[in-house]
Order: C-alpha cells, then structure tokens, then sequence
C-alpha cells in the first residue's frame, strides 16, 4: 500500500504574525512523522495590499506604489525579525 501524504495549507489569518506562525508549526510537528506538502500562501492583508500596489501603480501613482511595496516588505521584516530574533543575519534588503 502506498503512503499517504498529508497536504496542509496555510494562510491569511493562520499566518497573521509570529504567534500564529508558531502555531502552525506546532501543528506540523504533529505530523513530523509523517509526508507532508506545506503550502503557505500571503500572510493576513497581504494580498489585499498588493492589490492595492497594483491599483496605484495603474493608476500612474508610482511613488504611492512604492510606498506601500515598501510597508510590505517592512511588515515581513518585522515578522521574521521576531520569528528569528533581531540579531538573525537574514537580509533585510
């Protein structure tokens, strides 16, 4: 008999910010054990933030744009900073 693989995807609100991300992960480690495929799709907002960048950018608003590309990035630095901790060598570029 083959092996069954187990398929979890996570997402928006399960991948809000570190303490849901945590979460997630204690839940994985549940089934370490086990095959898994992980899909973790935009963290909470994300997407609807990058709608939003594309709506300025169409909009010829490109400073806009830039900006909230940037609270973006920003917004994921500061989830991985307090996933890993703040002295993590992880780019921030």
């Amino acid at each position: 008999m083959k092996e069954k693989i187990k398929v979890f995807k996570f997402g928006g609100a399960s991948l809000k910010n570190a303490d849901a991300m945590r979460n997630v992960a204690a839940i994985l480690m549940r089934y370490k054990d086990d095959k898994l495929v992980v899909v973790g799709s935009a963290t909470a907002g994300t997407t609807n933030a990058l709608e939003e960048v594309v709506r300025a950018h169409q909009s010829g608003k490109r400073d806009e744009a830039l900006a909230q590309l940037d609270a973006i990035r920003q917004a994921h630095n500061t989830l991985a900073a307090a996933l890993v901790g703040e002295g993590h060598p992880f780019s921030t570029s």
